[in-house]
């Protein structure tokens, strides 16, 4: 096996769209211009916590969501 990846490292590079999240959350994924999980795990966290579309409930549903899957180290790059 070649590294330690999990194995759900894969919805990382899934169209959002076809996640099972909300759709409050996919629309404001497009608002504020990401596609997949690994755009937002290497955007620039500050930037998107002052972007006007941000919410904090967004970023809940995201934190839960990684979590969830054993994702969360992720979103701290």
């Amino acid at each position: 096996m070649m590294g330690q990846s999990s194995p759900n490292t894969a919805i990382l590079d899934q169209s959002i769209q076809e996640l099972p999240l909300s759709e409050e959350f996919k629309l404001r994924s497009t608002l504020l211009g990401f596609n997949t999980l690994r755009e937002i795990s290497l955007s620039n966290k500050k930037r998107v916590f002052t972007k006007k579309d941000f919410s904090i409930f967004w970023w809940n549903e995201l934190l839960d969501f990684m979590e969830e899957k054993g994702l969360s180290n992720y979103l701290n790059r």
